[in-house]
């Protein structure tokens, strides 16, 4: 990085008003303060666009990109990353609090990179409650995930392990990832995009510290959340297990499919046959195709929970 880089970070809101000052005043605490943040509210019906306004006011390096209209988090992301130009994009929840040094400490990652292929880099979370309470000084440990097993083609299309609030990609994986607003439909999250993108055709940098406290509350989109089997058969006693487990096939087989057909051209014969198993998941397949899918095929979701779910939620599909 000769020259001085363009730094954006994105955030989009959505009736963010309790904790959205707080995480701005992180931001703008940071040791790199050469960025400029874009927000995008995604129909907020409380205080939240009031609040946005009234830092937009005090502060130059802080821009609100209206849009009323709501497309979810996912859509909100892509759409901001399509409206800004930048060298290297943050993305940025509403409800949690950066460490002073993460733009700093993540752009280091970066040197000495070939910057002409896709890079995504992110980080450890500190998980804490609604008052910045520690509940683990650990993202990956408290959710029981193991970095390393990620590595391979193979798994990240059935799994995401990056939390978009940790992570940076820079332009060339932003230009590989763009989509339009009809296209989001068929991806599961903006993170597990941008992660599939730069581990098919670039790099994927871990740097093994924590960034930012992740707030975990009532109203968090996604969360954190123990890998323990007593959360597993709560879920399924209730039945919002079986139908979170096929929300996430849905997804799963729907972003497959679109990664492949969209990139036919620049995936290898070779790394194009894991995408001939998803076909065993969509929504014409029976309980033996899912069998096949985890026992002949020998794919597997990282746990062994995670796995009997998907069988037995695959029952009542």
């Amino acid at each position: 990085m000769d020259s001085i880089p363009v730094i954006a970070v994105l955030m989009s809101t959505y009736n963010g008003q309790l904790y959205l000052e707080q995480q701005i005043d992180s931001l703008l605490k940071q040791t790199q303060n050469n960025f400029t943040l874009y927000i995008r509210d995604d129909g907020s019906t409380d205080d939240t666009v009031k609040i946005i306004e009234n830092y937009v006011d005090k502060f130059h390096n802080v821009v609100f990109l209206k849009d009323s209209i709501n497309l979810g988090a996912a859509g909100s992301f892509l759409s901001l990353q399509n409206e800004v130009d930048a060298d290297y994009y943050f993305f940025c929840d509403q409800d949690d609090v950066w460490l002073p040094n993460k733009i700093e400490d993540t752009l280091k990652s970066f040197e000495g990179k070939d910057e002409s292929k896709p890079i995504i880099a992110h980080t450890d979370l500190i998980i804490v409650d609604e008052r910045l309470n520690y509940l683990s000084e650990s993202f990956y440990d408290y959710s029981n995930i193991s970095i390393n097993e990620f590595k391979n083609k193979k798994q990240i299309l059935l799994q995401n392990y990056i939390v978009g609030c940790t992570s940076c990609i820079n332009r060339a994986l932003a230009k590989i990832s763009r989509i339009n607003r009809a296209e989001v439909e068929s991806i599961a999250m903006h993170d597990w995009w941008y992660t599939l993108n730069a581990t098919y055709f670039g790099e994927v940098i871990y740097i093994d510290k924590a960034t930012i406290m992740y707030r975990q509350h009532n109203n968090n989109t996604l969360g954190a959340n123990k890998d323990s089997l007593g959360r597993y058969v709560k879920l399924f006693i209730s039945g919002e297990g079986i139908k979170r487990v096929n929300r996430y096939r849905n997804k799963l087989v729907k972003q497959s499919k679109f990664f492949a057909m969209k990139n036919i051209d620049l995936i290898s014969h070779e790394d194009r046959l894991p995408f001939q198993d998803i076909y065993l998941l969509d929504d014409r397949s029976s309980i033996i195709d899912v069998l096949r899918f985890f026992v002949c095929k020998k794919n597997s979701l990282k746990s062994f929970k995670r796995n009997l779910a998907f069988i037995i939620s695959s029952i009542f599909y």
